[in-house]
């Protein structure tokens, strides 16, 4: 991470057999997150094989964040979260408010990641990466994946949360996606 830029924060941990840590949240300036994953070893220092320098940077191309690491049964991690877009070019009016906000288009992400290298697998979704989109075309939507488990059957399931604009303020759903075990 580049000297004094802001380091995000840490959303979710899981316990590696080896008796090292995987953190899993994110990086970047607001509207430019990245997720982060770091490792750290069993004494609490970052493991240096992981990552570069004990941590991994991943970029999709818009704002990202994980809030969400497990380990699967075959050994890999998956994170869930968002990836989305700050749209300043789309304003909803917010009367009670007397002012306009940008609106936010977000999607839940699932994605696996190597744990030896901190890399998406690309063997899973598109290049690692599986995207859930549960607002209405057009309308802004916010939606992120909160909790993630493993069926016994290997499908993940994500739970999170949608917020979808309504005559003055956003709604809060609950969103829920079940993906395959190939994303």
């Amino acid at each position: 991470i580049a000297s004094g830029e802001p380091l995000g924060g840490g959303r979710g941990c899981v316990a590696m057999p080896d008796g090292t840590t995987v953190l899993a949240g994110f990086a970047g300036t607001a509207g430019n997150e990245d997720l982060l994953l770091a490792r750290l070893s069993s004494n609490g220092v970052l493991d240096t094989s992981f990552g570069a320098a004990g941590l991994s940077r991943i970029d999709l191309g818009g704002s990202e964040s994980a809030q969400s690491i497990i380990r699967l049964a075959d050994g890999k991690l998956a994170v869930t979260g968002l990836t989305g877009v700050l749209d300043n070019e789309f304003l909803v009016s917010a009367p009670r408010l007397l002012f306009d906000i940008p609106s936010r288009f977000s999607d839940t992400l699932i994605a696996r990641i190597d744990p030896g290298s901190g890399l998406l697998d690309p063997d899973f979704g598109n290049d690692g990466v599986t995207l859930v989109d549960f607002g209405e075309p057009q309308l802004p939507s916010f939606a992120f994946g909160r909790g993630l488990i493993q069926q016994g059957d290997g499908k993940l399931l994500a739970v999170g949360t949608l917020l979808e604009w309504g005559d003055w303020w956003y709604y809060s759903r609950i969103a829920m996606a079940r993906i395959d075990t190939d994303g």
